[in-house]
């Protein structure tokens, strides 16, 4: 499978849902979207790099998990649902990296049209 084209990785970073937590990078996503070319060659190199290497750096694998009451008694524990949070540039943005890579290289070729780029 051929590496992340710099412009997948555009694609990518410019379909990330903003208005979320962060997770322990504390780099929301609405800072990545509006960093420029600097920050996107950056993330960029990051996930050629972790391409490459064939693992996630140790900080990507890390999730804090939160939990959210839902409604009634606080201190009942069954009524709360976890959340995580995870690292913006690391995990997430690769997993979706992965997911555009695996789900366009099981499509058939006369099937995939100009917007190849829209899976995410």
């Amino acid at each position: 499978m051929l590496k992340p084209s710099a412009f997948e990785v555009e694609m990518i970073i410019e379909n990330l849902e903003g208005h979320k937590s962060q997770g322990n990078d504390h780099i929301p996503a609405e800072l990545i979207k509006a960093g420029g070319r600097t920050i996107r060659y950056e993330i960029n190199k990051l996930i050629i790099s972790i391409w490459n290497k064939e693992e996630l750096p140790e900080q990507c694998k890390e999730t804090i998990i939160v939990p959210i009451h839902k409604k009634g008694d606080k201190t009942n524990s069954t009524i709360y649902k976890g959340i995580s949070l995870s690292s913006t540039t690391g995990g997430p943005l690769y997993m979706r990296v992965i997911h555009s890579k695996t789900y366009c290289s099981y499509m058939k070729p006369q099937i995939i049209p100009n917007a190849i780029y829209s899976v995410i």
